[in-house]
């Protein structure tokens, strides 16, 4: 699966407003800091799923 640009995710209706008001506020921070805070979110929130679905997805957090 191919990462959409980000124009094609701000007018996708499908993408929750929550996530675009993320990506907007990403955009306006630090790259670097940015890219670190969505992958921490990532993981913790993975590793929120394997634990309420009792699994493990293989992801290092």
């Amino acid at each position: 699966m191919s990462t959409p640009a980000i124009p094609e995710l701000l007018s996708d209706p499908c993408i929750t407003f929550r996530l675009k008001n993320w990506l907007r506020e990403a955009l306006a921070a630090d790259p670097l800091d940015s890219c670190y805070d969505a992958q921490l979110l990532a993981d913790v929130l993975r590793q929120r799923v394997d634990e309420i679905l009792g699994t493990d997805s293989g992801h290092a957090s």
